[in-house]
């Protein structure tokens, strides 16, 4: 694993954390409260997940601008603006599932 990859896991760490801490400390642990903690967190989830989608799709066309005449290069960057598409539909989804869920429990 080269250090640069290993740079980028430490910050997302650090900012789960602290919004996981933020969110139980302002809210009472009812049901209702419960479902807020939820709520907050998959919503940062969310927030941090279409920040590294939309970064990983610019490196990705960043990598077919620079591949030159290289059909491998190339080919990496189309693989990676698909998967940080079907990604994005992935989140998307996910947000759809939280939003269905909240109002079948908060009624």
């Amino acid at each position: 694993m080269k250090i640069t990859n290993k740079i980028w896991i430490l910050p997302c760490i650090a900012i789960i954390l602290i919004a996981g801490g933020n969110a139980i400390a302002q809210d009472e642990l009812s049901a209702e409260g419960v479902v807020n903690i939820f709520e907050r967190l998959a919503k940062f989830a969310i927030f941090v997940g279409i920040a590294l989608i939309v970064i990983y799709i610019v490196l990705a066309a960043i990598k077919i601008a620079t591949a030159g005449g290289d059909m491998s290069k190339l080919q990496e960057g189309k693989d990676g603006i698909k998967w940080g598409l079907i990604g994005a539909v992935v989140i998307l989804g996910v947000y759809v599932i939280i939003n269905t869920i909240k109002s079948i429990v908060a009624g």
